[in-house]
C-alpha cells in the first residue's frame, strides 16, 4: 500500500512540519517501520535516485485509519508519499508546486506509466491560472439591494486594500465612485486625507458649517524586518486580536499596487500539548512572522518586498441571507460608502438649491492607528480659524449581536437601521443632539437606533477645538475579525440620514 497524503512526522520540528524540510525540498517518503533494504520505502527512494527526483525518507506515524469495527492491519509493504508542508492543519497550509510535480513523477515511475506533461495551463495548483467560467462570486442581488449603486460602491470599497498609512488604493477607489462633478472638486491634503467641499457662503445667511468624516484605513500588519532566512517580522497596524489572523494566508502589498502571497506563522510551540493562546486582553503590539516562500533575505527582496510594506488578509465580498453581507474591513468602508452616496444624492446643484450651506466631506487616513489623519486636519482648520460648527463622524457601531456576547451595551442588531453612536470609549454625543438626529430620522421614515459601544472614532479630535460632534454608524458584528458582518439596509439608512443632515441640520 502506498498512502499519498499528509505525512505526520514522529518528531515534528518547529511549526509542526517535518524537521529540516521546507517547500521545495522534494518528495517525502514516510515509513512507520524500519526501512531496510528491500522495503517499499527503500524501493521508492532508490527509484527516486535513479530518476533524479529529490526525495528523503523520514520516520512517520502510520496513516490514521478509523472506523466502528476492528481496525484493519496495514499491509506488510506500506509506504507514505507526500510533500513538505508548512503550517499544516491551518487555513494557510503552504507547499511547493514543484514538489507536487516530483511526487507525480515518482508515482508514474513506480507504476511504469509514461510521464504526464503538465504545463502551467494544466496545473490545477498554478496560482497564476485564470479562473474558469462560472467561478466568479455573484455580488449584486438587485432584488435585495435597497440601492444597486450603493451596493456596487460598497463592494468596490470593501475589497480595496489600505492599512493605516497606506491608503492610496482606497483613496483611488473612493474617487472612482464619486460622481464626475465631485471628483473635480476633491483634493488630497498634506495628511493624505481626501477632502471635498461643496456649497458656499452667502452674505447675510448664517447656517452651521458641517463636516462629515469617515476613515479610509483598515487594520493590518507592517513589515519591520526581513530575517536572514527570508521570513518577515511584522507588527500590527491598529487594535485587534492577532490570534484570529495567525495561521492565515496574507498578501504583502507593494508600493506599485502589486501583492505577494504570504502565510502568517503561528506562535512557537503551538503544536505541543499544553500550548496556551495569548492572554485574552493582549490586542496590541504583538509581532508575528510571515513566510513568502523564500529561504533568504536576498530572495525576499528580489520579490520586491521591503521594510515598511503592509500586509492584509485577502478579501471577498459575500452576500448572506436576506440583505446581510460579510467581508473584512467593513470598518469603515461602509461609512465611506454612505458619504459617497450622500454626495451623489445632494448633486451638483446643491450650492444653488441651498444657498449659504457649506459642507465638507473628509475621507481620513490613519484612524486605526490613532485618529491621526483627522487630528491633522482638525488642527490645520483650527490654525486657519475655520473650525466647523458641527462634525458628523461616521464609523462602525460594534454590535453585540452574536451568540456569546452580553447585551449590556452594543445591543443594536443588524438590519434595524443606522445607529447614533451616543457613547463609546473616546466620545459622548450631546443627548439633545442624539434626540434631534433620531427625530429627523423618524420624520423622514429612516430606520434608526442609538446606543453605547466600544472603540473610538474621529469625533474626539474635533471637540478640542470647539466643534459640536455627533457620531453616527451602522451595526456590525465580529468587529476587526476576518469575518465582519453587516446589513446593506443599515448602510442605506445611514446614507439617507447623512443626506437629511446635510440639508436640514
Amino acid at each position: 500500500m502506498i498512502f499519498v497524503g499528509r505525512i505526520d512526522p514522529q518528531s515534528p520540528g518547529e511549526g509542526g512540519t517535518i524537521a529540516g524540510l521546507r517547500p521545495g525540498d522534494g518528495v517525502v517518503i514516510g515509513t512507520s517501520a524500519p526501512s531496510g533494504p528491500g522495503s517499499l520505502p527503500d524501493a521508492l527512494m532508490r527509484l527516486a535516485l535513479a530518476h533524479h527526483i529529490a526525495a528523503r525518507v523520514v520516520a512517520a506515524r502510520p496513516p490514521l485509519v478509523s472506523g466502528f469495527g476492528p481496525l484493519p492491519k496495514l499491509p506488510a509493504r506500506t509506504a507514505q508519499l507526500g510533500v513538505p508542508t508548512l503550517f499544516p492543519v491551518t487555513p494557510a497550509e503552504t507547499f511547493s508546486r514543484a514538489d507536487l510535480r516530483k511526487l507525480t513523477r515518482l508515482i508514474e515511475e513506480y507504476l511504469g506509466e509514461p510521464v504526464t506533461p503538465m504545463s502551467a495551463a494544466d496545473d490545477p495548483f498554478d496560482a497564476a491560472r485564470m479562473p474558469g467560467p462560472g467561478t466568479g462570486q455573484k455580488v449584486l442581488d438587485r432584488a435585495r439591494a435597497p440601492s444597486a449603486h450603493l451596493l456596487r460602491t460598497l463592494q468596490t470599497l470593501t475589497t480595496a486594500y489600505g492599512a493605516g498609512g497606506h491608503e492610496q488604493g482606497v483613496r483611488e477607489a473612493i474617487l472612482s465612485r464619486l460622481p464626475a462633478w465631485a471628483r473635480k472638486l476633491a483634493h488630497v491634503d498634506p495628511a493624505g486625507n481626501l477632502v471635498l467641499h461643496i456649497g458656499r457662503a452667502v452674505p447675510g445667511v448664517h447656517v452651521p458649517t458641517i463636516l462629515f468624516d469617515a476613515h479610509m484605513d483598515e487594520i493590518g500588519y507592517q513589515v519591520t524586518r526581513i530575517r536572514r532566512d527570508g521570513d518577515l517580522i511584522v507588527r500590527e497596524l491598529g487594535g485587534f486580536y492577532g490570534r484570529y489572523y495567525l495561521g492565515h494566508v496574507m498578501l504583502v502589498h507593494l508600493p506599485d499596487g502589486h501583492s505577494i502571497g504570504a502565510a502568517l506563522g503561528l506562535p512557537s510551540g503551538w503544536e505541543r500539548p499544553g500550548f496556551q493562546w495569548p492572554a485574552p486582553m493582549s490586542t496590541l503590539n504583538e509581532p508575528a512572522e510571515a513566510y513568502v516562500g523564500t529561504d533568504s533575505r536576498a530572495g525576499t527582496e528580489r520579490l520586491g518586498i521591503r521594510v515598511g510594506d503592509f500586509l492584509t488578509m485577502p478579501k471577498v465580498y459575500r452576500p448572506l441571507l436576506g440583505s446581510h453581507f460579510e467581508v473584512r474591513s467593513i470598518d469603515d468602508r461602509a461609512g465611506d460608502t454612505a458619504l459617497i452616496e450622500t454626495v451623489r444624492a445632494l448633486g451638483p446643484d446643491f450650492a444653488r438649491e441651498h444657498p449659504g450651506r457649506q459642507l465638507t466631506f473628509l475621507w481620513a487616513t490613519r484612524e486605526e492607528i490613532g485618529l491621526e489623519g483627522a487630528a491633522a486636519y482638525a488642527a490645520r482648520l483650527a490654525k486657519l480659524g475655520r473650525e466647523p460648527d458641527v462634525v458628523f463622524a461616521v464609523d462602525m457601531f460594534v454590535s453585540s449581536q452574536s451568540p456569546l456576547e452580553a447585551r449590556r451595551y452594543g445591543d443594536q442588531p443588524l438590519g434595524k437601521g443606522f445607529v447614533v453612536r451616543a457613547v463609546d470609549f473616546s466620545h459622548i454625543d450631546p443627548p439633545a443632539d442624539v434626540a434631534r438626529v433620531v427625530a429627523l430620522a423618524r420624520a423622514h421614515h429612516i430606520a434608526v437606533q442609538y446606543g453605547a459601544t466600544g472603540g473610538g472614532n474621529d469625533a474626539a479630535v474635533y471637540t478640542r477645538y470647539g466643534a459640536n460632534a455627533i457620531a453616527l454608524g451602522w451595526p456590525t458584528k465580529y468587529s476587526h475579525s476576518p469575518a465582519e458582518q453587516s446589513d446593506t439596509k443599515d448602510v442605506y439608512a445611514l446614507s439617507r440620514i447623512c443626506t437629511v443632515l446635510a440639508k436640514d441640520w
